[in-house]
């Protein structure tokens, strides 16, 4: 039996195969964000707190490539909040970090963030 990856047998399902294009493990320190460990990501830009733009070494070949972003609320901020792309090119992805409680945006601890792209 061939073995293939999980990304290639998704891609199949879809009529494409995918491949991750670029990921990062980010975390936040009061108030700076540091790239932990990272592939294809050239920088971090603190736009505001909990407005982060990750830029892409090499850009996707589509803005609507598939992106996946993922937070970690620590103890001082709310269970109640959500992360969202807040706006994509395929050069860069822009990241907001919400907390419902007090209604405005936060620093989450760590966030990761990865983007798909074909081939």
């Amino acid at each position: 039996m061939r073995r293939r990856n999980i990304g290639s047998v998704m891609g199949q399902h879809l009529g494409f195969r995918q491949r991750f294009w670029g990921w990062a493990q980010v975390t936040i320190t009061t108030g700076t964000p540091a790239i932990d460990d990272s592939h294809n990501v050239s920088s971090l830009t603190d736009n505001a707190a909990g407005d982060i733009t990750v830029t892409w070494r090499a850009a996707a070949r589509s803005a609507n490539a598939p992106v996946a972003l993922l937070s970690d609320a620590t103890a001082t901020a709310a269970t109640r909040a959500f992360h969202t792309l807040h706006a994509q090119v395929a050069g860069s992805a822009r990241c907001a970090f919400f907390n419902y409680s007090a209604a405005a945006l936060f620093d989450p601890a760590r966030f990761y963030i990865a983007i798909l792209d074909t081939y």
